[in-house]
């Protein structure tokens, strides 16, 4: 299934919004947010931005790309996220897992999110909570390229860089994953090479994200701070004096 780049004529244009409404079916997204922030200070999930937190704001944009969207959580973070969002109203669809692997990282996370999704969708893509600006755009090419090429992961790279964490995987490849993680090969890099996913130049995804936003994890203090100048905004000194590593 190829989306159509630009409409050509009215019955192209109802075409084009048909195969959007499949792709909101055929694509689940998974939102990682089991990791343990230990460079934030506090959860990155849960970080002020735009009126809201970050966990918020990437729901809300991911809505417009999924009738089905996972938010992976770690072992006991139930009370600190699902317990404190579920009753929001933009997370009225989202499905909570929890990983099935204490401390095993960002794999066991995606593991538990694409076997949750595996019943509903084909595909998913990955993101990160640190992952304040989404571009519905580029998740739907990596997904068309998916497809196109009936390939079970459309990764980003940069170099020898992979992008893993945003990135296209077929929901079956959770096996994988929990092979890997039995097997101690826990970076996630290890399951798209696994996977032998179809490799895409992070600079030929401009078109659909030119600052490459999509890419831009929030790992530390500083990295929010120039996050927030960025976007136009300063930050907060007291959230600022809240996210001094311990």
């Amino acid at each position: 299934m190829v989306m159509p780049r630009a409409p050509v004529s009215n019955g192209m244009l109802v075409l084009q919004k048909s195969i959007m409404a499949d792709n909101r079916n055929d694509l689940g997204v998974l939102i990682l947010a089991g990791g343990q922030s230990q460079r934030m200070g506090m959860d990155k999930a849960l970080l002020p931005f735009a009126g809201g937190t970050f966990i918020e704001c990437i729901v809300d944009q991911c809505a417009s790309l999924s009738n089905h969207v996972v938010i992976s959580i770690g072992l006991g973070q139930q009370d600190s996220l699902k317990e404190r969002f579920e009753s929001g109203a933009q997370f009225g669809r989202v499905t909570w897992v929890e990983d099935q692997h204490r401390n095993q990282g960002p794999l066991a996370g995606i593991a538990a999110g694409l076997k949750s999704l595996e019943m509903h969708c084909r595909y998913a893509f990955v993101t990160g909570c640190d992952v304040p600006v989404v571009k519905s755009g580029l998740a739907n090419e990596l997904f068309r390229i998916a497809q196109q090429h009936d390939c079970r992961a459309a990764t980003p790279v940069d170099g020898e860089r992979i992008f893993g964490m945003t990135a296209v995987y077929r929901t079956d490849s959770w096996r994988v994953g929990n092979d890997l993680i039995r097997q101690g090969r826990l970076r996630v890099s290890s399951l798209a090479e696994q996977l032998d996913a179809r490799k895409i130049d992070v600079a030929d995804l401009r078109e659909f994200d030119p600052k490459l936003e999509s890419f831009l994890n929030i790992n530390h203090p500083e990295a929010y701070r120039v996050f927030l100048n960025s976007q136009g905004l300063a930050a907060d000194p007291e959230v600022m004096k809240k996210l001094r590593p311990s």
